[in-house]
């Protein structure tokens, strides 16, 4: 998916969570993190993991100062300390 869709994504999935579904709030925050490294910026969210090729998977480059763990809850994304575990490979 382009730039494009994963804006498009983003617009679209806050709507349905403005409305009570809490599933399309972490796809928001999800295709923002995946938009932000598609523009080589650090994610947000925490949401992503890349695999290099021979390494242990990352979520890096990962500003994980910006969001507020409380934040996070209401967008359904685990806290910073749970997201390693919450991989599940």
């Amino acid at each position: 998916m382009g730039r494009q869709g994963f804006r498009l994504r983003n617009c679209f999935g806050g709507r349905p969570g403005s409305k009570g579904d809490a599933g399309a709030v972490w796809i928001a925050a999800a295709t923002l993190d995946r938009y932000l490294q598609s523009v080589g910026k650090p994610q947000i969210y925490g949401t992503q993991f890349l695999t290099p090729a021979g390494k242990p998977p990352t979520q890096d480059p990962y500003d994980r100062a910006l969001i507020g763990d409380a934040l996070r809850h209401d967008l359904g994304v685990p806290k910073i300390a749970n997201q390693r575990t919450s991989w599940t490979g």
